[in-house]
């Protein structure tokens, strides 16, 4: 399964930068933030296994919505797309024409320039997983990267450093943070940590140049 960043071309709102689909639903790219809606097929699933069967528990697919919001962030006018998908989507969704699309494409990667001052975002598909990178300018600074999440029954670090996002359909972990410094050519490792402060989420970092 591929899981391309897919291009708005007019067939969501202006907010929308890009959608992609993972495991447990849908996540939308928009200015400012992440959404992820998440989805709980297994009524639907059950019901195609078993058709004969009354289902006598809940005669509805489950679904919930978390907002990851990144605090103080430029409006995004520059994006660099790259690993187009050699396929492409088309939308003709209700009566009105100018909300259709056509030839939308999907990538791989897409660098979100200037996000906060002096820092680029990157979305990267990898190996059926998304993640995401922050690009830091010399002289920009990384303790702009501040975001807070809403929808979540609440937010933690574990014993592994991992942030892990409780929900009502389940977790969203988000991996140890990794982070480096190229010096003179040579990558340098730079010690990284979620930490919590009053409900927002950073990056603790430890020594660079």
């Amino acid at each position: 399964t591929h899981y391309a960043f897919i291009e708005n071309e007019g067939q969501w709102p202006n907010s929308i930068l890009f959608k992609a689909r993972f495991a447990g639903g849908n996540l939308w790219i928009q200015q400012h933030k992440f959404v992820f809606h998440l989805h709980d097929f297994s009524h639907t699933r059950n019901l195609h296994e078993h058709p004969n069967e009354k289902n006598s528990v809940d005669g509805s697919d489950k679904q919930t919505v978390v907002h990851l919001n990144f605090d103080g962030t430029n409006e995004v006018k520059t994006i660099e797309k790259s690993y187009q998908s050699p396929y492409y989507y088309n939308y003709f969704l209700g009566k009105e024409p100018s909300k259709w699309a056509s030839n939308v494409r999907g990538y791989g990667e897409a660098i979100m320039q200037n996000f906060y001052n002096g820092i680029d975002l990157k979305l990267i598909e990898q190996e059926a997983a998304l993640k995401y990178e922050f690009h830091v300018q010399p002289n920009a600074d990384p303790n702009e990267i501040r975001f807070h999440y809403s929808g979540q029954n609440s937010v933690s670090i574990s014993s592994t450093g991992k942030l892990i996002v409780s929900t009502s359909l389940g977790e969203i972990i988000e991996q140890k943070p990794y982070a480096y410094q190229v010096i003179n050519g040579r990558i340098t490792p730079v010690d990284c940590a979620f930490e919590i402060t009053e409900n927002k989420v950073h990056f603790r970092l430890g020594y660079y140049r």
